[in-house]
């Protein structure tokens, strides 16, 4: 893993990976080495293999470890560099302190020489690489799930090699492109940290970071991203920031409680320099005039006026974080020292170009009215051309200014901002997206954030960061008035943040995605989703599969009831030839898709469905799966999950995005359970239930490997009823739960409208 860009002043050594082989590779053919040295295709694809080793009858730790290591790190590099490849440039010798020892370690430094030396020769075998990176990726998966007793390093550095060579073959945006890292037992989880712990996540914990900063690095940064982000130490976040309570779902650090909010000095200050407040009743009449008001600071202990600006007015406009002390909730004032400080970091943005230029800014503190009525609502409305409209964006952000730029490479400050406390606040999405230019403060001056995109072919691991940081703001940037793409990008960054203040999110949305912002900033603010919602006339079809909370209001039953910090992100294809979006409708979201039609349940359901459940034919042959269904809640009935309101429905069905047939798209889709209560003019009018996925069954069994499990559950439902199993028609019960039910799919797409 030594060939994987590092930062400056790293947290921690790169991990030592001893050499666990004990003969060389032989050469020969990448895919057919383990059957020549003795490991079967059964084996490799066992589970006990890896979850048992070291019992009797079965391969020891060291074996596993030296078969690992010599094919996918020594084959693999044999595959893409033939002859060229020395095994013993990747391999050091050290002897220990009384030099009575010598310990042998993988090292990588030589790979960028050996890759530049090919000069793309691998190029001519890309049909057979693609086969050998594909081999790696699926043993890789399957090892990292079962085998946690084998050294979580060695995996690593199996893993970085794999997604570094896909990267070679251009694979990043397919499946085999999705490297994760290895987890821990679970006897090493830390307390309070809900799902997988994996060993890029673990020290990224010792040096400091959040919980949930770490959780967002592990699920949403690719693994070269990922490994370079944990060896980034911890920013100071500011005064009287504490992780300690923040847990992988939630940060606490930065949450602000309603009537404590207090506006802190700039370093050195005494807290003696008085407030800069601004004319309220000047503030307002610039705002219902429709002009930007803009903040001009006089020579030094002159105070500061306002500016109306117009469309040619050139202003800085002040993106910071809140829970760093630069906001008042009470009045339009800050501590003079801050207003001094924030006029000359405006100026040093233009010291390049213009050392003598003098330019306003536009800041929410001093510029946003905090007493309700009509002058603060329209400026809620304006909140999107303030950002877009402003010549250049600087970002605020005390973690990122306790950071000194120089010396540090793009690819480091990208990953900085990326983990910054500022990209995961809610309102800070919207004002970094909307820049035209983007300037971010650190300690010892500011980064224009242009040169994440020059500096991208650095290296193939900052392209992820190029593409969920930086394109997504570039979209808006090119003028896009495509309201589903710009909805797309937005809620797929809003599962990454957070607020103290959750019902300013629709003011948000809908700022970012150009709405109408009159009825959102009118409605209470409990009603502010609804408002958001029924200002859309079209969405993207997928909204129909979300698996977290959705408002209760008829006709908009569909609808997320919040975006923010969700568990899974919403990510509609939207390439050329993706579906049409769905058209939001006064009896639901009505949009073209795929359905099986179920046979013979009762309605409304009187039983839940298993948590794998069976789709067959009307002749009991089993064609698809359902599985991976909404969570319950706490304490939540089983059945509840699967119901819906008393009412006539006269049949059931699951509405997929794929056809499913079997060349379908990697054989799975999401899903969505309905129930049909009327068939109108073309169109099936249903509410909508449980979400989840669905599989093809030769996908299940063959991709997820459950042919064991698809056997086994067939063994047990054959013979005659008992008290476990029993018959509904010819849909099968297992305990009480739907096990197996019948299913036809329809020809082609229909037309759906769901609520």
């Amino acid at each position: 893993m030594d060939h994987i860009p590092i930062p400056k002043d790293p947290a921690r050594p790169t991990p030592r990976v001893r050499y666990y082989c004990t003969s060389e590779y032989d050469n020969s053919d990448f895919l057919t080495y383990p059957a020549r040295i003795g490991w079967s295709e059964a084996e490799l694809f066992d589970q006990q293999t890896w979850t048992h080793l070291n019992q009797p009858g079965k391969r020891t730790s060291a074996e596993a470890a030296a078969f690992l290591q010599q094919w996918l790190f020594f084959g693999l590099l044999r595959a893409f560099f033939g002859d060229a490849f020395k095994p013993s440039d990747f391999v050091v010798s050290e002897d220990d302190q009384d030099g009575r020892r010598t310990t042998q370690y993988i090292n990588s430094t030589a790979l960028p020489l050996l890759l530049r030396a090919s000069n793309g020769s691998h190029y001519t075998r890309l049909d057979h690489l693609d086969r050998c990176v594909a081999r790696a990726h699926a043993l890789y998966m399957f090892v990292i799930y079962f085998a946690k007793t084998l050294d979580p390093h060695l995996l690593l550095s199996l893993g970085l090699l794999g997604r570094s060579a896909c990267g070679w073959l251009h694979l990043g945006t397919q499946s085999v492109g999705f490297w994760p890292a290895p987890t821990f037992k679970e006897d090493v989880f830390p307390e309070g940290w809900d799902g997988a712990y994996d060993v890029l996540s673990y020290e990224m914990a010792e040096a400091g970071w959040c919980r949930r900063r770490i959780k967002l690095s592990a699920s949403l940064l690719d693994l070269g991203s990922a490994y370079f982000a944990s060896q980034l130490k911890g920013s100071d976040d500011g005064p009287g920031q504490d992780h300690g309570r923040c847990t992988a779902s939630k940060c606490e650090a930065f949450n602000i409680v309603k009537g404590s909010y207090r506006s802190v000095h700039t370093q050195g200050c005494h807290g003696e320099c008085g407030f800069l407040a601004v004319d309220v009743e000047e503030l307002e009449s610039i705002i219902l005039d429709g002009k930007v008001p803009l903040i001009e600071v006089g020579d030094e202990g002159a105070g500061i006026s306002l500016l109306r600006g117009d469309p040619t007015t050139d202003y800085v406009a002040i993106s910071h974080v809140w829970s760093d002390g630069l906001g008042n909730p009470q009045r339009n004032a800050m501590p003079r020292c801050q207003v001094e400080e924030i006029n000359k970091l405006v100026a040093e943005t233009f010291a390049s170009e213009d050392s003598q230029r003098r330019v306003p800014f536009w800041m929410d503190t001093l510029c946003c009215p905090t007493i309700p009525g009509k002058a603060k609502k329209m400026a809620l409305t304006q909140m999107r051309n303030i950002y877009h409209q402003a010549e250049r964006v600087l970002v605020l952000d005390a973690g990122l200014r306790s950071v000194e730029r120089e010396g540090r490479s793009v690819e480091e400050l990208a990953y900085r901002v990326y983990l910054s406390t500022w990209a995961s606040r809610l309102w800070t999405l919207q004002e970094g997206r909307l820049a035209q230019l983007l300037f971010v403060q650190f300690a010892d001056g500011v980064f224009d954030f242009r040169n994440v995109v020059l500096g991208a072919n650095a290296t193939v691991d900052v392209a992820y960061v190029v593409e969920s940081v930086w394109k997504p703001w570039k979209t808006v940037q090119d003028g896009s008035h495509d309201t589903r793409m710009q909805l797309t990008t937005a809620c797929a960054a809003l599962h990454t943040r957070s607020t103290s203040f959750k019902h300013d999110e629709a003011l948000c949305l809908g700022s970012l995605v150009g709405a109408d912002m009159g009825p959102i900033v009118e409605a209470e603010p409990d009603a502010r989703m609804k408002a958001f919602w029924s200002t859309m006339s079209q969405v993207p079809r997928d909204l129909l599969f979300w698996t977290e909370p959705r408002l209760t209001d008829p006709g908009l039953r569909w609808a997320p009831k919040s975006f923010l910090q969700a568990h899974r992100k919403l990510v509609p294809d939207l390439k050329k030839g993706s579906p049409p979006p769905a058209a939001v409708t006064l009896r639901g979201l009505q949009a073209q898709i795929y359905c099986i039609k179920l046979s013979g349940l009762k309605l409304p359901l009187q039983h839940p469905f298993c948590d794998i459940c069976m789709i067959s034919d009307e002749d009991g042959n089993w064609k698809y799966v359902l599985s991976g269904f909404t969570p319950p809640l706490p304490d939540e009935d089983p059945l509840a999950r699967f119901s819906v309101p008393e009412d006539a429905y006269s049949w059931a069905a699951i509405l997929a995005t794929e056809p499913l047939k079997d060349a379908a798209v990697e054989g799975q889709s999401p899903m969505v359970m309905v129930f049909v209560y009327a068939e109108e003019d073309g169109v099936i009018y249903a509410r909508r239930g449980i979400a989840g996925f669905i599989y093809h069954l030769d996908h299940f069994k063959r991709h997820l490997g459950q042919d064991a499990f698809v056997d086994a559950l067939a063994a047990g439902l054959a013979g005659p009823p008992n008290k476990n199993k029993s018959m509904e028609g010819k849909n099968h019960l297992l305990q009480g739960s739907y096990v197996s039910v019948v299913g036809t799919r329809a020809d082609g797409l229909q037309t759906w409208c769901i609520d």
